[in-house]
């Protein structure tokens, strides 16, 4: 039968998103609480909403409320074949510190596009948004330009309100602010951190990204 995964004793299953296969020997589905609702395997959870996030175009679609593409950013990731079988995914996170956080590809490799167990790591959720790039106009990210004075600036975030900051000449100097600006960010908040891998992963990742500038 096409699309469909026989797993052991256990039912046809459909693949997810065409590629995904829940070979779990036992079902996913832990029962329901109290208003009926399914609770299911949090690893199985985990997994499906990756493959779902990479390969079905419907997600890449899908807006906030400001009607901006939540996951267009997704359109270009994959999943390393290892982990299209759920049971392969499932070993690997659960000697992960995953419980409330999330999962993360950029930190350990910026500008990766590939999700698998050597190029991700469970992180903060603060981490995981903080590290979310500005939306790029015409110019370098976080920079603006100021059409009556004619000069650029740089658009940031402070205590999680978007302000802006300065005024030059050119956009080179701008961005230069502005990488400065991010990398003391992304560092400070790697020093709060109790977790050393996650730390140096994240030190590591300014240095990359925003310490050469």
């Amino acid at each position: 039968m096409l699309g469909l995964k026989k797993v052991g004793h256990t039912k046809m299953r459909k693949l997810i998103c065409g590629v995904g296969i829940n070979d779990a020997p036992h079902s996913t589905l832990l029962g329901y609480d109290e208003y009926g609702k399914q609770i299911r395997c949090p690893y199985y959870i985990r997994w499906k909403s990756l493959i779902q996030r990479c390969y079905n175009p419907n997600a890449w679609k899908d807006k906030n409320k400001f009607g901006y593409l939540k996951n267009s950013q997704y359109e270009n990731c994959t999943v390393v074949e290892e982990w299209h079988r759920f049971t392969n995914f499932k070993f690997w996170m659960e000697k992960q510190n995953w419980q409330g956080n999330h999962l993360d590809k950029d930190i350990l490799f910026p500008g990766n596009t590939v999700y698998g167990p050597n190029t991700c790591i469970f992180v903060p959720p603060h981490i995981n948004t903080m590290l979310v790039d500005q939306r790029r106009g015409k110019y370098k990210q976080g920079v603006n330009y100021d059409k009556r004075v004619k000069l650029f600036f740089i658009s940031i975030r402070v205590n999680g309100k978007k302000t802006s900051r300065g005024c030059w000449k050119t956009e080179e100097e701008a961005y230069k602010e502005f990488a400065k600006f991010r990398f003391n960010e992304i560092v400070e908040e790697a020093n709060k951190l109790t977790d050393e891998k996650v730390k140096n992963a994240l030190t590591n990742y300014a240095k990359i990204k925003y310490g050469g500038v």
